[in-house]
């Protein structure tokens, strides 16, 4: 699920730009190859600019994500104590994991100048998919780790502070 929709490696991406290269075709009723000229162009720079209007999807989402982890990070590290039971310090690592990794997506590269005189339009468009497939990929697992953290922690802020005995769960939090 991970990396279902978001390929990385040089054969999955390969065919999964080729898929979204037909859908543009497909988009502009025009054949199953590439045509050459214009219209090519066209064809690139719409699935570059749909590939575009991912990462910025990505980016506002990410800073959201960011806003989140910041307070869950925060309550953490003002509840976490050298007493603090295993899960919650596992809890503690996995919201700096969720940190780091939304840290990642929202990273900006500017390209140099040489990298642009010698870029293709069809490279372009294959370096774009395999950015936005790595931080989807990373989104992810900021994501995951976060709401992972997250319920540790409420789980045990719930059985210690507002339901204390009753849930059952003082074992756990003896690790």
């Amino acid at each position: 699920m991970l990396f279902a929709d978001a390929p990385i490696l040089r054969p999955a991406l390969g065919r999964y730009v080729d898929a979204k290269i037909m859908q543009a075709l497909r988009l502009r009723g025009l054949g199953p190859s590439l045509p050459e000229g214009d219209q090519r162009i066209s064809v690139l720079k719409a699935v570059y600019d749909d590939l575009y209007k991912d990462l910025n999807a990505l980016d506002a989402k990410a800073s959201g994500l960011a806003s989140a982890n910041a307070v869950v990070f925060a309550v953490l590290t003002l509840a976490l104590t050298e007493t603090s039971p295993l899960l919650f310090k596992l809890a503690f690592c996995l919201s700096a994991l969720s940190l780091v990794c939304v840290l990642t997506v929202i990273f900006v590269r500017w390209s140099t100048a040489v990298e642009i005189e010698e870029a293709t339009l069809e490279g372009m468009v294959k370096t774009i998919c395999r950015v936005r497939n790595s931080r989807t990929i990373r989104y992810r697992i900021a994501c995951w780790s976060l709401v992972i953290s997250s319920l540790i922690a409420f789980a045990y802020y719930s059985e210690a502070k507002v339901f204390p005995g009753i849930l059952g769960w003082q074992a756990l939090w003896k690790l």
